[in-house]
């Protein structure tokens, strides 16, 4: 974990309202794509992002920079608020 806790992530907690930092890829076009809702789930504060894209999931990331040979810790907080099929996928690397 670096020394400094910092927050490596641009809006890491959704909550400039906005997707500020992300890029955002609705793979099929769906008509209904994710977004920043107040008051939606949200584990800490007040935004949080719902994937309302349908049949296919919306795709969030960001790059950040970090140390070779250093450690850090990933957290995230995910709630399944939708029927059967639901799938959740996390990649970290080039």
């Amino acid at each position: 974990m670096n020394n400094t806790s910092t927050n490596l992530l641009v809006n890491g907690d959704f909550e400039t309202g906005q997707l500020t930092g992300y890029s955002v890829c609705n793979m099929n076009s769906s008509r209904l794509s994710g977004s920043i809702l107040p008051n939606q789930c949200a584990r800490n504060g007040m935004y949080s992002f719902i994937d309302g894209s349908s049949p296919s999931p919306d795709y969030l990331w960001q790059k950040f920079t970090t140390i070779p040979q250093q450690q850090y810790q990933i957290s995230f907080w995910l709630i399944n608020s939708g029927p059967p099929p639901n799938s959740f996928k996390a990649t970290i690397g080039p």
